[in-house]
């Protein structure tokens, strides 16, 4: 059975004013919905269709401020479902997102940034070869850069050789 992804735009008294399901015959998830361009909205979703329980496409679409869709994007990403993917907006009603992207042999952390149209402005992955890292959440900086915090286990040092660090990027993500 299906996991249909369902998203209601709710009015202040609490009454649906639209709803949504853009993906009826496939399982999703949601993970984070922004605000986007014009009054609209960014949905970033799990879609399950091509692969097993554990992993899954990162989905993005855009919505306008009447709940229809203006685009839907597959971020071209293999991310270990129900896991950590948090985005946030961007002051040009893109969102930045982190994650963790399914390598060869370890779950990479994946740190990209998007445009109001959904065009990517740039990734950059942090490869583990030693266990795996995800990022479990971005916030921006006031110089435009962004702190991100990443589960790890690359270093080993921490209890069952994970530990959580703190990455400081530029605004292109690159790090400091």
């Amino acid at each position: 059975t299906a996991n249909n992804l369902l998203l209601n735009k709710i009015d202040f008294n609490g009454n649906i004013v639209w709803t949504l399901n853009p993906d009826p015959k496939n399982s999703d998830v949601a993970l984070n919905v922004l605000n986007g361009k014009d009054g609209g909205y960014n949905l970033i979703y799990i879609n399950l269709r091509h692969h097993n329980i554990n992993f899954g496409s990162l989905m993005a679409i855009t919505i306008d401020a009447n709940g229809n869709i203006i685009k839907n994007y597959d971020l071209n990403l293999t991310i270990t479902a129900y896991g950590s993917v948090f985005a946030v907006s961007t002051p040009d009603k893109g969102f930045i997102f982190t994650g963790g992207r399914q390598g060869d042999i370890a779950t990479n952390m994946v740190l990209a940034k998007y445009d109001a149209n959904l065009n990517k402005q740039w990734e950059n992955n942090f490869n583990s070869t030693a266990g795996g890292s995800t990022g479990f959440s971005v916030y921006p900086l006031h110089n435009g850069g962004y702190a991100v915090a990443v589960y790890t286990r690359a270093f080993g040092n921490g209890l069952n050789g994970s530990e959580t660090v703190l990455y400081k990027t530029d605004a292109n993500g690159k790090v400091h």
